[in-house]
């Protein structure tokens, strides 16, 4: 096999390669390591050698960190098995209901979770929360408020994943707390999902922008429903301009659907760092990002639930804010931890 040629680190991280791979250049150069690029240029693949020792690197829809075993991994990525393991290990947690929409496998599993039992069971108790149970960046993340709207849901999100969960809707503020070899190093809180007004453009334009955006990305559109609830909510419709108004969506707090990372720290508040570290130590993970809900009332003491224990984060918010020598200290730590274990 022909050798492949070393690439020069540049001294800020490129903007044409995934973060992850921009930063672990840098990192790399910054340790002294070589650095290697596998994938002609597109930077979704790539290595890193220390001396003799040699460790492969992935991201888009790889696990970008080798440090997470595969077994840690797959259990993260099963958002009831995640929560199972909370539950045995008496984490504060919110609580769903796994189910399945398509008939694959049916012959593995017993009674009790096919698309049927999910209508009655979402019905009972409307409006609940849906979201695939090996979902990521928001996709299919949805509050349903009626049983035609669970229909069209149900609909939509089979022809893309197999397995749904139902929770109750939550209040509270949500946070995202990255943890990394047993200590937070930062949080943010996650802002609600808000759509801007474009000048004279109609709201009908705007959210067929942000649609085709979300679905070039691989995610699922705003359904019609939430859009026209939405707009109603102030007094709108698709036809009106715009203007400079902005609107609140519910549902979507994920920073890769076009939100905003609040009240940033590197000093995590004690009770989220805790919290977050103990959720990321049994599920065995070194590096994690952690979503946390304080669903308590504004003059109340916290009451925190982990939402969700994420075993590939992307920290790429730090960019967006202007936290790039934080990305790169994180990756230095990641590279040296990974050849550690070597």
């Amino acid at each position: 096999m022909t050798d492949l040629p070393t690439i020069e680190a540049p001294a800020t991280a490129r903007d044409d390669w995934p973060f992850a791979t921009r930063y672990a250049e840098l990192a790399a150069a910054r340790l002294g390591y070589q650095f290697r690029e596998l994938d002609d240029g597109r930077g979704y693949l790539f290595s890193i050698s220390r001396g003799a020792a040699t460790v492969h690197f992935g991201t888009g829809s790889v696990s970008a960190y080798p440090l997470n075993s595969q077994t840690a991994l797959g259990l993260c990525r099963d958002k009831a098995f995640c929560a199972r393991i909370l539950d045995s290990e008496s984490i504060p947690h919110i609580p769903g209901e796994l189910f399945f929409v398509t008939d694959a496998y049916a012959q593995y599993r017993g009674p009790g979770r096919e698309i049927d039992d999910l209508r009655a069971h979402a019905a009972s108790r409307l409006p609940v929360f849906l979201k695939p149970n090996r979902g990521s960046r928001g996709d299919f993340a949805e509050p349903v408020g009626t049983i035609d709207a669970l229909n069209d849901y149900l609909a939509r999100v089979r022809e893309k994943h197999d397995q749904v969960l139902v929770q109750d809707i939550i209040q509270g503020v949500e946070y995202r707390v990255l943890v990394l070899n047993g200590r937070a190093v930062f949080e943010y809180q996650k802002d609600d999902f808000r759509v801007h007004g474009d000048a004279a453009a109609p709201w009908a334009d705007v959210f067929a922008k942000i649609n085709q955006d979300l679905n070039g990305r691989g995610l699922s559109a705003i359904p019609d429903g939430t859009i026209i609830a939405a707009l109603n909510a102030h007094g709108l419709a698709p036809a009106d301009p715009s203007g400079d108004v902005s609107i609140t969506l519910p549902g979507r707090r994920n920073l890769s659907s076009g939100n905003e990372a609040l009240a940033f720290t590197r000093s995590p508040s004690p009770a989220l760092a805790q919290l977050a570290c103990r959720a990321a130590d049994v599920l065995n993970l070194s590096i994690a990002g952690v979503d946390i809900f304080n669903v308590a009332e504004d003059d109340a003491p916290p009451d925190l639930k982990v939402l969700e224990v994420n075993a590939n984060p992307s920290f790429a918010s730090l960019e967006k804010i202007g936290e790039t020598e934080l990305a790169e200290e994180i990756w230095t730590e990641i590279l040296e931890s990974v050849f550690t274990k070597q």
